[in-house]
């Protein structure tokens, strides 16, 4: 009997009963834990030759790190800088709760109510695992967002690591193959040299785990079923969010928008932009600054309709002490690059419920035109046509989810969209997108898109022109020239 060949051997059972375990994360953590322990954490043992026993527990906790981390990169974007620290504390006892619940587990079969007193020990010490981790968590830095890191990282990452383990392994066997005559110091040198090249290779590891991913010009249209929610990246890396929340998805800032910015890399929001305070516009901001998740301004239209629901997303504000800036028609927020303006509305137009005083924002860069719309209807519409000369688009988000009570004929034709993108739920109850809005969004635009099928919609930025992804076929990306 040996570890890795038990390890081999249970995988191979498991994978053939079912071979999809491989993409599993609990299948994926548990052997690569193990793998961890058995392969790593005892080469830098041997590699370290540590005299303290404390030593050689931070060696192998740090094996099982060195496997796991690209794992939790992978899965959940951000990994957690104390969890040497935290393994260290809770695996002295991870043996009570292996015995423990396969004890408990075995007479649950047999004699229930002795199962469950025995039972009581492995439920106590996950209790406190869990308070453990809490208490970690609330320290500063607890969670370091990462992004995802891709399939050619993780290559080169396992690949690198590999590589590092049979170096350990040709010097431990040069030095155990050494004349017994060496002189002492000589070895201790040799010792220190091989613990210098350890520590520069496991940091080294971590730092490739750590590079930012690359930022560039692109904005982001999110499935978050029937609401909005849109991420903008400018050209030179400042990171934007205009709206955010859905009244079909539960938890849709916490399970959908959190996680998008996560796997970016996005461990800031720079401005953070509200069009108006309906639920399926704000309702998963409030969730992430919950999560203290990082924003750095939120920013209304001072003709914002200030209602129950802006007076309680501004108290959520003051309370996380995010700061707040107002935009009337024509103000502009300029990056070295791009230009981002406010149109609408105006101090002259009467808002009359939060729909009407939806923030209306051109987006501007390197020929590149976009319009976020809000909800507004064909009767706001019709006053930008009337009151402003509007710039034809390159990206047209479709006002009002794509009601057709918006999109109007003669703003559509003012515009002249080169794409359209619709943000709204399957079977939504409100029947957007409306037929007859499709029927003129078609008339005036090269190509319509909508979450609802697509999934999260992609645009960037190219030397030429800018390009067009949806989620649901990432292989069928489509090209779009800017304008002149």
């Amino acid at each position: 009997y040996d570890s890795m060949t038990a390890l081999a051997v249970s995988g191979m059972v498991l994978l053939m009963e079912n071979p999809f375990l491989i993409f599993h994360t609990g299948f994926l953590f548990s052997f690569g834990a193990v793998a961890g322990v058995v392969v790593v954490g005892n080469a830098l043992v041997d590699g370290w030759a540590p005299k303290s026993g404390l030593v050689k527990k931070i060696l192998t906790s740090t094996g099982i790190q060195l496997v796991t981390l690209p794992l939790v990169c992978s899965f959940y974007f951000e990994i957690p800088i104390y969890a040497v620290l935290i393994n260290l504390i809770l695996l002295p006892f991870m043996g009570a709760v292996l015995c423990g619940g396969l004890i408990g587990g075995v007479l649950g079969i047999f004699a229930p109510p002795l199962a469950h007193v025995i039972l009581w020990l492995p439920d106590s010490l996950l209790w406190c695992y869990e308070k453990v981790c809490n208490l970690f968590l609330a320290f500063p830095y607890a969670q370091w967002i990462t992004g995802s890191p891709g399939k050619i990282r993780l290559i080169v990452y396992y690949s690198l690591l590999a590589f590092g383990l049979f170096c350990i392994r040709r010097q431990s066997e040069k030095m155990d193959n050494a004349k017994e005559d060496t002189d002492k110091t000589d070895s201790t040198g040799s010792i220190w040299k091989k613990r210098l090249c350890l520590f520069f290779g496991i940091a080294a590891l971590i730092l490739l785990l750590l590079i930012p991913h690359r930022k560039q010009m692109e904005i982001d249209i999110l499935d978050v079923g029937q609401g909005d929610g849109i991420y903008l990246c400018t050209k030179d890396g400042v990171s934007m969010f205009v709206d955010g929340g859905s009244s079909s998805v539960s938890g849709v800032g916490t399970y959908r928008i959190l996680p998008f910015l996560k796997a970016k890399g996005i461990r800031k929001i720079d401005y953070w932009f509200i069009s108006h305070t309906d639920m399926d516009h704000v309702n998963g901001l409030e969730e992430i600054l919950r999560t203290g998740y990082p924003v750095g301004t939120i920013v209304f239209s001072a003709q914002v309709y200030r209602d129950a629901a802006y007076d309680a997303l501004k108290q959520e504000i003051g309370e996380r002490q995010i700061a707040i800036r107002f935009m009337k028609a024509g103000d502009s927020l300029k990056t070295e690059t791009d230009r981002l303006t406010c149109i609408f509305p105006t101090e002259d137009y009467p808002v009359l419920d939060a729909n009407a005083g939806s923030m209306v924002l051109l987006y501007e860069t390197d020929g590149f035109r976009g319009l976020f719309t809000g909800d507004i209807s064909a009767t706001e519409e019709n006053f930008l046509v009337n009151q402003k000369k509007l710039p034809e688009l390159s990206f047209y988000k479709a006002a009002h989810h794509g009601s057709n009570y918006s999109n109007s004929e003669e703003f559509l034709r003012e515009l002249s969209p080169e794409i359209c993108v619709v943000s709204c739920g399957k079977n939504n109850r409100y029947g957007h997108p409306g037929k007859d809005a499709v029927a003129r969004m078609e008339e005036h635009t090269s190509a319509i898109y909508y979450t609802m099928q697509g999934g999260r919609i992609r645009i960037w930025k190219k030397r030429d022109g800018f390009a067009v992804q949806n989620y649901g076929k990432p292989l069928e990306v489509k090209e779009y020239p800017v304008l002149k």
